[in-house]
């Protein structure tokens, strides 16, 4: 034995345990104290009660002290290690404000809030721990997973001001970052006193608990796998590169400075569902294990050991806790018969394990092109050999066990060891410190079997879709959101069919002046300059109405409002059919404008939003628009044959233009009413409001629009959909540019036009399909910019550039389609609040849609500019307009750089969703 000892302190979510170990890892002794049962005061709420956390680590210190055989004066350093992802509330002379937040509190998931004028710091248990041993306020950076303010790629708070400041933590209240294996100060007096540890030993900083587990188990790379058989299991790998957005696994920091712990999927209370089964058999096996000299887990292992690999056919699905979100996820046992006793739930159980693990690991290994050579077991289970045999076989390579199964102990030695400069560095401690101890081999027809049982176990999740009643049943006893069951792919599609319909024939009625006009003002009596104050009226309406739009979409359930709007559309529709006089023209338009944009707009968007998955967003409002496009061609050329049909083809009299203007309004009345209760019978709410369960509704309108008007994305998202507006209006002019700038006749220009007009569902749907694949913001900034460059080359054509002329003016219109399909896209990304999503759609409706009022000032003042010279005034619209695109292409390139902070920002703090070690 070497004269030179470490100790190490590990605090894990159970218990407290201390170990010194010699400088060439062996265990001289430990002592463990347990932790008292969490206090749980209210709902979500998680606490270690009282100072627990610091208490048992000095009752396992003190006890440790008093079994150390050799001299005090030996020991070289503690290392400290504790449990991630908890927060403490810290007075300004170093002691608790409030009790230490466990990982289990619902309070991890969001950023500090401070409401308690004590607390002078906020920090993690290490480095609250820290704080007590030393007096220093320093902390590991390896253990701030969660929602902090820290840069994972960087390890360093984050630079940008505004990202930092999005944590709610003032840099004054945090507490000094060092890395893995720095010495974060000595031990103090009071500590010294209550435990015995000599006063002045460097106290060394780790890791999170599970990484310097990894750093104990020897792991070095991505070859050999790591898994924790604790309370919470954990599977692991190393690896020198952060991961930015995983999907299969956690990127984390490791206990070595600038290298990262890679975490699959894990089980909750994985090894404690073995205690479970234990437990529940009660006192017979206590009594049969204690005539054999055994323990209840030694005598139960050796029963299982007597089973045959795969329990003879009874398999155990692990699910004995379920995710906050899930409440309704259930553990399950499958295939009971006759031959099967406990000694088969056991193995089942240890099997079950093997399984949810290999399954886990796998999809790691795949994500990060890995192959597993062996496995590692670590925590309480490893020490079951049938376990350890049952991983072998399961995941068909060699399993290895250490000579210390405290491997956060040891790794938080080895931190020591190096910092104290016993070895050179991390690689050639763990060299001379981790020892492997035995090795168990898969047993080939076991590892086929198991093969075989893993994908069987694999279409068993534990997990079923819950009934209304039963979600109701089991939010209420959870006190969590129930969450919903999603659509299937074709019922999907077909709310969104229905939807589409809807917004594509709800608008051509009011807007019949476009095929019609002619026809209106010949029934109604009308001039132009009385059908265009209707029309701006109609305008002036929209404008008004988009924000309470918005909240009435988050008040009443969307399918109702679709389906006023829709009927009051057609009703007053058919009113409109009777010809009334032209002084009731103005409540018709009235009703018009509050049944299309109060009742509608935000109800049709919010409902598209919350039906589209994430990463179909873009297709879905792409189909949105695109789809409406296509709905009104279809429904224009329906009318414009009907119209004929009763008018006749030549030019018809009074009573003709009448008969087919009253054939189109009933056949788009008809095709209303229809739409109205197809969605009233086929739309149900639940299917539209999956996401809404993700957060809690705003309390009021003021608060929500206070809430909105703070986010960042909520305005940059409004200038790039005022900027893509203004684009589109360019399409308006497109003809009268064509006849005059360029000397084309009014049937070619019109020819080229409607070529465009058919590059709407082209666009919407092309533009939705990419902005999935390549980035909503990255298609939105490069259409726009397309189409700005196509409006400049129509500007600076020269006379006579006809075909050129009629390839851009297609070519823009397709960018300006793709515009209008993806750019509602963007708002999941805002992150606005699902119970507020409707006023939210208002905003950004009210400053994106102000072209409307803007831009026919501009091009106003702009002919009025130019005088007779048409030509020129239209060049310079178009550069105008395109100087707005070009804008909005910037605005769009900003939203990307502001999703692609908060990426980072959220895989820094991912690891709020990891649960602690067991």
């Amino acid at each position: 034995m070497t004269s030179k000892y470490i100790i190490g302190l590990d605090g894990g979510s159970q218990s407290s345990k201390a170990t010194i170990f010699d400088t060439d890892g062996n265990v001289v002794c430990e002592a463990t104290q347990p932790l008292a049962p969490m206090h749980t005061p209210g709902a979500g709420i998680a606490e270690h009660p009282d100072d627990d956390l610091y208490t048992s680590v000095v009752a396992a210190a003190s006890r440790v002290m008093e079994a150390f055989p050799g001299n005090p004066a030996d020991i070289v350093g503690v290392g400290l290690c504790s449990i991630r992802c908890c927060r403490a509330l810290v007075r300004s002379d170093g002691t608790l404000a409030e009790p230490v937040q466990s990982w289990m509190d619902e309070r991890l998931s969001r950023p500090y809030e401070h409401t308690n004028q004590e607390v002078a710091y906020v920090t993690t248990a290490s480095g609250y721990l820290m704080g007590r041993l030393t007096g220093e306020l320093t902390d590991t950076i390896a253990n701030y997973i969660g929602p902090w303010p820290m840069d994972v790629k960087t390890w360093d708070w984050f630079d940008d001001q505004e990202t930092f400041d999005s944590f709610n933590v003032p840099r004054e209240m945090l507490y000094r970052l060092q890395m893995p294996g720095d010495i974060g100060g000595y031990v103090n007096a009071a500590f010294s006193s209550q435990t015995g540890i000599p006063e002045g030993l460097p106290v060394v900083h780790t890791a999170n608990d599970k990484a310097t587990e990894a750093l104990g188990s020897g792991l070095r790379d991505g070859a050999t796998g790591l898994v924790s058989l604790g309370t919470y299991i954990a599977g692991m790998v190393m690896g020198r590169e952060f991961a930015p957005d995983p999907q299969s696994y956690f990127s984390n920091f490791a206990s070595e400075p600038y290298r990262y712990l890679y975490e699959c999927a894990g089980i909750r209370r994985g090894m404690w569902t073995v205690s479970w089964l234990r437990d529940l058999l009660g006192t017979e096996i206590a009594l049969a294990a204690a005539a054999a000299g055994l323990s209840s887990e030694e005598h139960l292992n050796l029963a299982a050991s007597a089973v045959p690999a795969g329990s003879d056919g009874l398999l155990c699905v692990l699910d004995w806790l379920a995710p906050p979100n899930k409440p309704f996820k259930k553990g399950m046992f499958i295939g009971f018969d006759e031959r099967h006793g406990y000694a088969h739930m056991y193995r089942a159980v240890l099997e079950g394990i093997a399984f949810t693990m290999k399954r886990n690991m796998d999809a790691m290994a795949s994500e990060r092109s890995l192959d597993l050579e062996a496995l590692v077991l670590s925590g309480g289970g490893s020490n079951s050999d049938l376990a350890a045999q049952i991983f072998a076989d399961v995941f068909n390579v060699p399993v290895v066990r250490n000579a210390v199964r405290n491997a956060a102990g040891l790794g938080a030695a080895i931190c020591t060891a190096v910092a104290c400069g016993i070895y050179a560095g991390f690689d050639e401690a763990r060299e001379h410190m981790v020892h492997r101890h035995d090795r168990f081999e898969p047993t080939p027809g076991n590892a086929r079997l198991y093969g075989e049982l893993c994908a069987v176990a694999g279409r068993y999740p534990a997990r079923r879709t819950p009934s209304s009643n039963e979600s109701t049943r089991s939010s209420q006893m959870t006190k969590e959101p129930s969450p919903m069951p999603k659509l299937g792919r074709s019922k999907k599609i077909f709310q969104l069919a229905l939807l589409i319909l809807a917004a594509g024939s709800i608008y051509p009625l009011v807007y019949l002046r476009q095929n019609f006009e002619a026809t209106i003002l010949t029934v109604f009596h009308l001039s132009n300059s009385e059908l265009a104050d209707l029309y701006s009226m109609l305008g002036i309406i929209f404008v008004i109405g988009y924000i309470p739009s918005g909240w009435l979409a988050d008040r009443i359930p969307v399918r109702y409002l679709i389906v006023f709007s829709l009927a009051v559309t057609a009703i007053t529709g058919l009113f409109y059919a009777q010809v009334p006089d032209k002084s009731t023209l103005l409540y018709v338009y009235l009703a018009w404008g509050f049944a299309t944009v109060f009742t509608f707009w935000s109800a049709i968007l919010k409902t598209v939003s919350l039906l589209a998955d994430k990463s179909e967003e873009g297709k879905y409002f792409g189909a949105l628009d695109g789809g409406r496009g296509l709905v009104e061609a279809i429904l224009a050329s329906c009318a414009v044959g009907l119209f004929a049909v009763f008018a006749g083809s030549g030019t018809p009299d009074f009573a003709a233009s009448k008969s087919g203007f009253q054939a189109v309004v009933y056949m788009y009345c008809a095709v209303l009413i229809a739409i109205a209760v197809l969605i009233f019978f086929v739309l149900s709410d639940g299917d539209t409001t999956a996401k809404a369960t993700r957060e809690e509704p705003v309390e009021s309108t003021f608060a929500a629009v206070r809430r909105i008007l703070k986010i960042r994305e909520v305005w940059v998202m409004s200038i790039v959909l005022f900027c893509g507006y203004t684009l589109f209006w360019a399409h308006y002019y497109f003809s009268g540019f064509l006849n005059v700038n360029l000397a084309v006749s009014p049937v070619n220009a019109g020819v080229v036009t409607v070529i465009m007009l058919w590059m709407r569902p082209i666009g919407g749907f092309g533009g939705g399909y990419l902005a999935d694949r390549l980035g909503k913001s990255r298609v939105l900034a490069v259409s726009m910019t397309a189409a700005a460059a196509g409006l400049i080359g129509l500007s600076l054509l020269p006379s006579g550039s006809t075909a050129l002329a009629d390839v851009l003016v297609v070519a823009v219109g397709l960018f300006l389609y793709a515009i209008r399909g993806v750019y509602w896209s963007l708002l999941d990304d805002c992150r606005v609040p699902a119970a507020a999503t409707g006023i939210a759609i208002g905003i950004i409706s009210f400053v994106g849609y102000l072209p409307d009022i803007v831009i026919p000032q501009i091009s106003g003042a702009i002919y009025a500019a130019f005088g007779k010279d048409v030509a020129g005034a239209n060049s310079l619209f178009f550069i105008v307009t395109a100087a707005i695109g070009v804008i909005g292409a910037g605005a769009a390139a900003y939203f990307a750089v502001l999703m692609k902070k908060r990426r980072t920002a959220e895989a820094a703090s991912v690891g709020a969703a990891l649960p602690a070690a067991g």
